[in-house]
């Protein structure tokens, strides 16, 4: 019976192990590919983590915000849906997201929509970039080029997959100072006067000297919705401000 009992837990334990393990993608796949883009004028707004599908607020305050501060870039980044992963990415799904954020027809921004890779956001079929009207769906993360510096933009689940996010919002919600994100920037390893942009935890933030930043989530789990979103401001690609702000929203 010893023996056995011994043989269970270090069974148990390799499971545990493995489980651990695979919670951490980019231990596994090596390379990340950023999609580089050219903005060198105007501003841009990163937001993440609607839940659409499971969250009940009215969200048309998103679009508002963007018509009323003349935005000319909205980033969708990542969990924009919660339960499609298993589904391919239709027009109706873009058109279901434009309608919940008050997203009219023929607006003056373009739409960039990063999706997350594990477990929340549907996937896009044979693996090829999507583009539909104003938005652009990308598989791949986004690396923002202002002129005097790069923001590179990404879900976060790329870091701990989707079932460890709650491990995510731990790390932020005790460390108070962007751990995770931190921890992100060492592993893409994309140098220290660049700028990462997360999502995924569902805490915002953002650490001007370090240079992260997290947008927070709109939808009550794991942590309060904040209504939060990532402000990148460029003027003719000599200056860059970036800033977490509040969208009013009832």
């Amino acid at each position: 019976m010893k023996v056995q009992k011994k043989y269970i837990l270090w069974a148990l334990a390799l499971i545990v192990l493995g489980i651990l393990l695979t919670g951490f993608p980019f231990l596994f796949k090596k390379e990340f590919d950023f999609k580089e883009m050219d903005f060198y004028d105007g501003k841009a707004v990163v937001v993440s983590d609607l839940h659409l599908d499971s969250n009940p607020r009215d969200l048309t305050c998103v679009g508002d915000y963007l018509n009323n501060e003349n935005v000319s870039l909205l980033i969708l980044n990542g969990d924009v849906f919660d339960k499609k992963h298993k589904d391919p990415l239709k027009k109706e799904d873009l058109d279901y997201v434009k309608e919940r954020l008050g997203i009219e027809d023929g607006s003056s921004f373009d739409i960039i929509y990063l999706l997350s890779s594990y477990n929340h956001d549907p996937y896009l079929k044979l693996s090829k970039d999507f583009k539909e009207e104003n938005v652009d769906v990308l598989e791949s993360a986004l690396a923002l080029k202002t002129g005097n510096e790069n923001f590179y933009i990404f879900h976060g689940d790329y870091i701990l997959s989707g079932y460890n996010t709650g491990i995510a919002s731990i790390v932020n919600k005790l460390s108070a100072n962007l751990l995770y994100e931190k921890f992100a920037k060492i592993v893409i390893n994309e140098g220290k006067d660049n700028w990462v942009i997360l999502s995924h935890s569902h805490v915002p933030g953002i650490n001007q000297k370090a240079k992260v930043a997290n947008t927070g989530s709109w939808i009550n789990r794991f942590v309060s919705s904040k209504n939060t979103a990532v402000l990148i401001e460029v003027t003719g690609g000599q200056k860059s401000i970036i800033d977490l702000v509040k969208i009013p929203c009832d």
